[in-house]
């Protein structure tokens, strides 16, 4: 459970709270994610997953598998949206000052995420299949 702050400057951590900023932070997040798989599964160079990056998209797929199974992440508007060609499946998030003080990603369902949480959602069928 979380407390709520009895102060917080609600105003900078909600200008700080940027789409920009949580894609930014996501796709570096995603970088780790990748070093981190390909570490542990210890796959071949063939079949090492890797990120194409654009300033707004990351697209994450297994190098050598075809045919091609991608995860696109993207900022669209105001939401980072993410598709996945496996399920042919598209959801999004937006960002969100919650009442505990954090910048988290919230769903439509108003589910609320942490990033490490969005990026195993958005990865885990990419990575291990289920």
């Amino acid at each position: 459970m979380s407390i709520v702050p009895q102060e917080l400057d609600w105003v900078s951590t909600r200008a700080a709270c940027n789409i920009e900023q949580v894609f930014d932070e996501l796709c570096l997040g995603i970088q780790k994610d990748i070093e981190a798989i390909n570490h542990a599964k210890g796959v071949s160079e063939e079949d090492k997953f890797a990120a194409n990056m654009t300033n707004k998209t990351i697209v994450v797929a297994q190098s050598g598998r075809m045919p091609r199974i991608v995860v696109k992440i993207g900022i669209v508007g105001e939401s980072i949206v993410v598709a996945d060609a496996a399920t042919v499946t598209q959801w999004q998030a937006h960002v969100a000052v919650n009442d505990a003080g954090r910048c988290t990603l919230r769903l439509e369902d108003r589910t609320e995420l942490e990033q490490w949480q969005f990026r195993q959602k958005a990865l885990q069928r990419l990575f291990f299949g289920d």
